[in-house]
């Protein structure tokens, strides 16, 4: 495949990211982009920072449906998912986990120490995990 890129460009492509994704959620917004864009003394219409999101929009529709995998698991729709949401979900899919596995997986996601995963948690943990 000549086309792929070499581990050192993939590591410079995911620092680059970094820089931009200040908040760490996993998504470069229009805003951010702006805001980068801005700090390097460039002013782009709205168009082209569109053309721009379009062009490196390499997980097309993932953000919507990540969202609609986290409506998913987060059962009760308090924008949160417990251990007990996540252990039922992941047997809704097929998957058998215990109790202790789901506190587990919670736990190493959980960046703010409540139980829960907030959608920030959760698109981290989804966006490690496929990778």
């Amino acid at each position: 495949m000549a086309d792929a890129f070499t581990d050192e460009q993939i590591q410079e492509f995911y620092e680059a990211f970094c820089l931009i994704d200040k908040d760490s959620d996993g998504f470069i917004t229009k805003e951010k982009l702006t805001k980068v864009m801005k700090s390097m003394g460039k002013n782009p219409k709205a168009e082209q920072l569109q053309q721009m999101m379009s062009d490196v929009d390499i997980f097309g529709n993932a953000s919507d449906e990540l969202i609609e995998v986290f409506r998913v698991f987060d059962r009760d729709g308090d924008g949160l998912i417990s251990p007990l949401e996540l252990g039922e979900g992941m047997k809704d899919m097929g998957m058998k986990i215990t109790a202790e596995e789901a506190e587990h997986m919670v736990r190493e996601a959980d960046l703010d120490g409540d139980g829960f995963l907030s959608f920030h948690e959760f698109s981290k943990m989804m966006i490690a995990a496929s990778y």
